[in-house]
């Protein structure tokens, strides 16, 4: 039975699953506590087809050189090898690509009117999306963004930039329901596992290091638990000594003031004329030549 069950369910590209973890709720809807991501629907997800449908109509060399071109701005990264070189695009990356995206596409050849509304579209429902507080107009800016890019979607399958014949896929479908989330449920802000992303270094990231990298499992619970339980006995200290309990990040071992040096430069072979017009660094050759004097040399330079 549960075997028939099984393929028939994969006829619609569906899986069976006849246990599910909310069996014991039957007052719950699982449906409801799907919520809105940012972060891996839309910047990792839609934004994500969004630049491979461009890059197959523009080009990538096309592509990197408008990105390329792009003068500096505040509070905007400068992109200054292209896009289509990054792996792996993290999150904040794809923040800054929808940032200037539209603008390099514009009379890009490639990219005919349908494609600028599109992409346009779906960019005003990603800032739409996210504003800190809605209205029925809001909203409705909202639903407006989504029907265009509908309106306007087909032009990726009829240029080619998209191999299969139409948008059935989840995180698009995802969409539908945001304006029922944000009624329900509030702005997208109180939901966003964007905010709980940056605890994978903590909890993750950190604990792997400290491993051998074999029976990894066993020792990150081990590690994460130990630091769980001094930073509980931390506060129970703070609390004996009558002190109010400082609030810190966790265990992360705080450095302490003074100037640091990156482990690994953001710049290389970079000469005394660039130091001085673009960093600023208009004594750094004296200085350096002092202080390698002064090392080579110590009592005579006295």
């Amino acid at each position: 039975m549960r075997a028939r069950a099984h393929a028939a369910l994969k006829d619609h590209g569906l899986n069976l699953v006849p246990d599910p973890f909310f069996i014991g709720l039957p007052h719950c809807n699982i449906h409801d506590a799907i919520t809105p991501d940012i972060l891996h629907q839309i910047y990792q997800g839609l934004v994500k087809h969004l630049c491979g449908w461009l890059r197959t109509l523009i080009g990538d060399a096309e592509l990197d050189t408008h990105f390329k071109r792009m003068p500096h701005a505040h509070s905007v990264r400068l992109f200054a090898n292209g896009v289509t070189c990054l792996t792996q695009v993290s999150g904040p990356e794809h923040r800054e690509i929808c940032k200037q995206l539209l603008g390099c596409i514009v009379d890009a050849p490639g990219a005919p009117a349908g494609v600028i509304h599109a992409t346009r579209s779906l960019l005003d429902f990603l800032e739409i999306t996210q504003y800190q507080s809605h209205t029925e107009a809001t909203l409705g800016y909202l639903t407006d963004a989504l029907d265009q890019f509908h309106d306007n979607k087909d032009v990726f399958i009829n240029l080619g930039a998209r191999n299969i014949e139409d948008f059935n896929f989840a995180k698009l479908h995802s969409l539908e329901h945001y304006v029922n989330s944000i009624q329900r449920f509030g702005t997208i802000d109180n939901y966003n596992t964007e905010a709980s992303e940056r605890l994978h270094i903590d909890y993750a990231k950190d604990a792997y290091k400290a491993t051998n990298k074999k029976e990894f499992w066993e020792q990150m619970m081990r590690w994460l638990e130990r630091r769980e339980t001094m930073a509980a006995f931390d506060l129970v200290l703070q609390w004996r000594r009558g002190e109010i309990p400082k609030h810190h990040a966790h265990w992360r071992r705080l450095l302490p003031p003074g100037v640091y040096l990156a482990k690994n430069p953001s710049a290389h072979v970079v000469s005394f004329r660039v130091l001085e017009d673009q960093f600023g660094a208009v004594h750094f050759k004296n200085a350096l030549g002092e202080f390698i004097a002064n090392q080579l040399q110590p009592t005579s330079y006295r």
